[in-house]
Order: C-alpha cells, then sequence, then structure tokens
C-alpha cells in the first residue's frame, strides 16, 4: 500500500478513484502521562508517554485504514491528512485521504 501526503505519486498514475476515507481514534490522558507532560513542560524535553501512545494510535488508525482501502480495491491513499484535536482530557487523532488505484508508468508512458 502506498501512502503519499500529495495528490499524486511520482511514476504512477492514477486509473481508478476508490473513494475518500477516513478514520479517527480517541485517546483518554491520564494522571501518569499527564505528569510525565508537566515534567517535560516544566524540565525541558519530550512527553515519551504522550509520545509513545500518540504514535501507538496513529498506527493502528493508518492500519485499519489501509485494510479498508485493500478491502475496497485500492492500492495506494493520496492526499493523506493527520489531524489532532485537544480537549477535555482526550486526543482525537484523524487520518482521512483518497484512496486510489495506481498504475506504475514505464518508459514512454505519459501522466
Amino acid at each position: 500500500m502506498i501512502l503519499s501526503g500529495l495528490a499524486h505519486v511520482e511514476g504512477y498514475r492514477v486509473t481508478r478513484n476508490v473513494g475518500y476515507v477516513i478514520q479517527e481514534t480517541v485517546l483518554g490522558l491520564n494522571v501518569v502521562r499527564d505528569f510525565d507532560a508537566m515534567s517535560a513542560n516544566l524540565f525541558g524535553g519530550r512527553a515519551t508517554l504522550y509520545d509513545n501512545k500518540i504514535q501507538t494510535a496513529r498506527d493502528d488508525v493508518i492500519t485499519t485504514l489501509t485494510a479498508g482501502a485493500k478491502s475496497a480495491g485500492a492500492n495506494a491513499i493520496v492526499g493523506m491528512n493527520v489531524r489532532y484535536d485537544l480537549g477535555q482530557g482526550m486526543v482525537m487523532e484523524t487520518v482521512q485521504g483518497t484512496t486510489v488505484e495506481l498504475e506504475k508508468l514505464g518508459n514512454g508512458d505519459e501522466r
């Protein structure tokens, strides 16, 4: 599965637009992670517990998104966008894009 934030992929052409996809996940924050984040803010550095949790959530969202795209017959998601919204002790992560079928260009092929 090819993933791209751009609307096109160099060396490929879109042969079919499968459709728009969106996947969301909501992460609850807790006291231990909040303390880690607060310590990072006070003393510098990264809030690694948040980093790890958000990375795991993003991996899960992309795995679910790509599985759905594959089952619909797509071999790529283009125009991907990842967005985070914070509020009331939670983080919502949204990944969206357009599922497409791509064909690799050969020598002399035009877009």
